[in-house]
């Protein structure tokens, strides 16, 4: 500008600031046994590492939920209450369930206090029948007129249940 300008009021037309970006940086001298000076940085300006895609925490919590899911889901599967089924019903069809693994409710009939062979009777009807023969020692409060349940494979050529298990207790619980 020159100094005529000047003298007539004008003044120099403002040059636009240098962004940050591109303003060279100045170098700073540091004295000896000066304190350090702390200088504030904007979390924008910089990308934190590991912040591609979920944190960890959500991470965690995810894994979290899904063993939680799980493992409620396992439990309740082994809630579900197998099909008890009465003598009554295994005699009216018995080719239905032979070589199926069943539950049968009945009554404990004809058991002689050691070997485990007996006949199970339907509860409603004594007369009507079927053998079983258990692979194991009797349970406690096992014995005859015992309403049972007994899980085994049926064979309905021989109407006998080869049991597996057997559960002894209150009729009202079946």
């Amino acid at each position: 500008m020159t100094d005529e300008e000047k003298s007539q009021g004008m003044s120099e037309p403002e040059q636009p600031a240098e962004p940050e970006e591109l303003a060279e940086p100045q170098e700073s001298k540091i004295e000896e046994g000066a304190p350090a000076v702390k200088t504030e940085t904007s979390d924008r300006d910089e990308p934190k590492p590991g912040k591609k895609g979920i944190s960890e925490r959500k991470f965690k919590l995810g894994i979290t939920v899904a063993v939680i899911v799980i493992v409620v889901g396992v439990l309740l599967w082994g809630m579900v209450p197998e099909e008890i089924i009465d003598v009554e019903k295994i005699a009216e069809d018995p080719a239905k369930y032979d070589g199926e693994e069943i539950n049968v409710k009945g009554v404990v009939l004809d058991w002689d206090g050691s070997a485990m062979n007996f006949t199970l009777a339907d509860s409603l009807d004594l007369n009507i029948t079927i053998h079983v023969q258990h692979s194991g020692g009797p349970p406690e409060g096992f014995g005859n007129n015992v309403t049972i349940v007994t899980k085994g494979t049926f064979a309905s050529a021989l109407m006998t249940l080869e049991s597996i298990s057997i559960q002894v207790g209150c009729p009202s619980k079946y």
